[in-house]
């Protein structure tokens, strides 16, 4: 099984080495005060546990502030990733097949595209 990424051929460089979000584990995590119901592992926002919900407008505030939560981490992980990409891994030979980077001189990585 493949995947997609949302980009434009000879514009963008596609490949994300970031992660995923898991829409069911964010939730099992919102009912559960951010613990993993496996080994009870505090790994999200502490939101509230399910039996202490008063009403369906706590759960939805519960899960705003989860998913909140995982992805202001998605986007500071996915910066510092892009940070270190900039820095490290150089792509010359990828950079000659995208419109602008030779016109430009600037790497894929860098913005280049």
């Amino acid at each position: 099984m493949g995947s997609a990424q949302p980009t434009i051929p000879g514009y963008m460089h596609g490949w994300y080495d970031s992660g995923y979000i898991c829409l069911p584990y964010t939730m099992q995590l919102t009912l559960n005060n951010g613990r993993d119901w496996v080994d009870d592992a505090p790994i999200g926002a502490p939101t509230s546990y399910l039996k202490d919900m008063r009403d369906m407008d706590d759960v939805m505030h519960a899960v705003e502030e989860q998913f909140r939560f995982w992805i202001d981490n998605f986007v500071n992980t996915y910066n510092k990733i892009d940070e270190a990409e900039m820095e490290f891994k150089h792509l010359p030979l990828l950079s000659m097949l995208y419109n602008n980077c030779i016109e430009t001189g600037t790497d894929i990585v860098m913005g280049g595209g």
